[in-house]
């Protein structure tokens, strides 16, 4: 909990974020002052104030709502996505202008693609990251997000998120593994 508010006061914060890994990755994206949070598996009565009212067991994860138009560079994720049975590997997107121009998977693309292309809204925006906390936690199905050091991109959808706005049927998000953020 004590790391976890002091990431979400750096989330909180108006500046620049970027994300980078030897793998290729280097992404940037603007923080603006959105209130980030945190999962810690307890529902407190100031989460229930401001209309959270459920926790993940296991927990700890720290999120924040970007703005959903500055994201810049190329994430490869190096942690696999479970979809409908099997897995997306080897995913890579890259923004330009702070729009998805592309993204590729090594397996199981197609799923991605036919999604992509059916989406309704603006499917090609940031949607939020999430800093994982939890130093017991292991990747693994389900839980990457919670994995201390683990960094977990969504573009699309975040309108279930605290701070976002942005109404699609397209979601895509996954997990970096060792990546450093400042």
């Amino acid at each position: 909990v004590r790391a976890g508010r002091k990431v979400m006061r750096f989330l909180s914060k108006t500046g620049h974020l970027e994300i980078t890994h030897p793998n290729g990755t280097g992404f940037s994206c603007d923080l603006v002052g959105r209130a980030a949070g945190m999962d810690d598996g307890i529902v407190t009565k100031d989460d229930l104030d401001v209309g959270e009212n459920m926790a993940n067991i296991p927990a700890g994860e720290t999120f924040v709502v970007p703005d959903e138009k500055s994201g810049d560079g190329t994430i490869v994720f190096d942690r696999p996505i479970p979809y409908l049975g099997r897995w997306i590997r080897d995913v890579r997107i890259a923004f330009d202008g702070g729009k998805l121009t592309k993204f590729s998977a090594s397996e199981n693309e197609d799923f991605l693609r036919s999604d992509w292309e059916e989406a309704k809204g603006p499917r090609n925006l940031l949607g939020y990251l999430d800093i994982g906390l939890n130093p017991k936690a292991r990747s693994g199905f389900l839980q990457d997000a919670i994995v201390a050091g683990n960094v977990y991109v969504a573009v699309g959808a975040n309108d279930e998120v605290p701070g976002g706005k942005n109404k699609t049927d397209f979601y895509l998000g996954a997990s970096l593994t060792g990546a450093t953020v400042t």
